[in-house]
């Protein structure tokens, strides 16, 4: 039974931390954008 929350805890940790990566990957990459957009208007 512990073996098995641990396995449910861990599956849950995993796809949470995926999620939050795929947010800040999206949120950074979005930031670079903005960032080269502004370099370019802005000599």
């Amino acid at each position: 039974m512990n073996c098995f929350w641990c396995g449910f805890a861990t599956m849950i940790f995993e796809k949470s931390a995926i999620s939050l990566f795929k947010k800040l990957k999206c949120r950074i990459s979005l930031k670079e954008v903005i960032n080269s957009v502004w370099g370019s208007g802005n000599p």
